[in-house]
């Protein structure tokens, strides 16, 4: 048996890898960007937020008026700016089954504050609500605006007295 010894020369080794500097670069480039993008995501969230809330309070005022209308009857839309709710009253909620239809905008979904709205002041359940009623034919006894916000957005949600329509600025 013969064995065989190999000799390598001329063999050079390649160090792969960053230097500290390069690494620092880039740490320094990503602080950067983060720094620009964090607020900017933050913003957005909050902007989509008060467009989701403001939609969804457009569709609910919708939501009774046409139900009002269907029906014949009257139909009460309550608001409490204090606890950051609305109930549209003899609305059947299709989640829960209920004819008090209850919408919280506090919750984790909108964390919306209830900054105005408008109404006639009216006592409900032992709390203090303000109430907009509409007639069978889908006509509101008051029009106003409601204003939510939601960190430094705000959304105003307008009711048209005339009309019954309804729209978010």
């Amino acid at each position: 048996m013969q064995t065989r010894v190999h000799t390598i020369t001329n063999m050079r080794f390649i160090a792969t890898g960053f230097t500290l500097v390069e690494l620092s670069l880039v740490l320094a480039i990503v602080a950067v960007l983060s720094a620009i993008a964090i607020p900017r995501y933050a913003n957005a969230q909050s902007r989509y937020q008060a467009d989701s809330a403001a939609l969804r309070i457009k569709n609910d005022i919708e939501l009774i008026r046409k139900s009002a209308m269907q029906a014949s009857q009257s139909r009460e839309l309550l608001i409490s700016t204090d606890l950051n709710e609305y109930h549209l009253i003899n609305v059947k909620d299709l989640d829960k089954g209920v004819t008090k239809y209850s919408v919280d905008l506090g919750n984790a979904t909108y964390q919306a504050d209830l900054v105005s709205a408008f109404g006639t002041l009216r006592d409900y359940s032992g709390r203090k609500f303000l109430s907009v009623t509409f007639d069978g034919f889908g006509k509101p006894n008051a029009g106003g605006n409601i204003v939510i916000a939601i960190g430094d957005q705000q959304r105003t949600i307008s009711l048209d007295v005339d009309t019954g329509k309804v729209v978010v600025r």
